[in-house]
C-alpha cells in the first residue's frame, strides 16, 4: 500500500462522513419545518440523536460504494474488493471514536454493527464494481 492510496482512502472515508452529517441536518430540517414544526430546539436535537443512525445506514450504502468505487486502482497492487473495503474500514475507525463521544457510554452497539457490516460491504461491492468495469473496459 503506497502513501498516496493511504491517503485517497482516508479522504474518501472523511467524504462520506461529512456527507453522512450533511444528510442527518437536511433531514432534520425538512422534519421540523415541514412534518412537525413548531417544536422545541431540545426535541429535535434529540430527534436527531434518534435518527442519525438510520440515515447512517441509509446514506451509508451509497456513499461507501462509491468511495470504494473511487479507491479501486485502475491497475493497482490491491484487488478492488480489498481496495474498496479499506475505504470502509478506515470509515469504520475514524467514526468510532466519534460514536463513542456523541453516545456517552451508551453505544448502541447493534446499529454501530449493521452500519459498519453493510458500509465495509458496500465499499468493497464499489471496489469489486469498479475492478470488473476496468478489466471490460482492457
Amino acid at each position: 500500500m503506497t502513501g498516496r492510496f493511504l491517503i485517497r482512502t482516508i479522504g474518501l472515508a472523511l467524504l462520506a462522513l461529512a456527507l453522512g452529517v450533511v444528510f442527518v441536518i437536511i433531514w432534520v430540517t425538512i422534519y421540523s419545518e415541514i412534518i412537525d414544526p413548531g417544536r422545541g430546539d431540545a426535541f429535535y436535537q434529540a430527534y436527531a440523536m434518534r435518527i442519525a443512525p438510520v440515515i447512517g445506514i441509509a446514506s451509508g450504502i451509497p456513499l461507501l460504494f462509491t468511495g470504494g468505487w473511487v479507491a479501486a486502482p485502475r491497475r493497482g497492487e490491491l484487488p478492488g474488493w480489498q481496495a474498496g473495503a479499506a475505504v470502509g474500514i478506515a470509515y469504520a475507525v475514524i467514526d468510532l471514536p466519534l460514536i463513542a463521544a456523541l453516545a456517552g457510554g451508551a453505544i448502541p452497539w447493534g446499529y454501530v454493527a449493521l452500519s459498519y457490516s453493510t458500509k465495509i460491504a458496500a465499499a468493497a461491492a464499489g471496489g469489486r464494481a469498479a475492478a470488473r468495469q476496468t478489466l471490460v473496459n482492457s
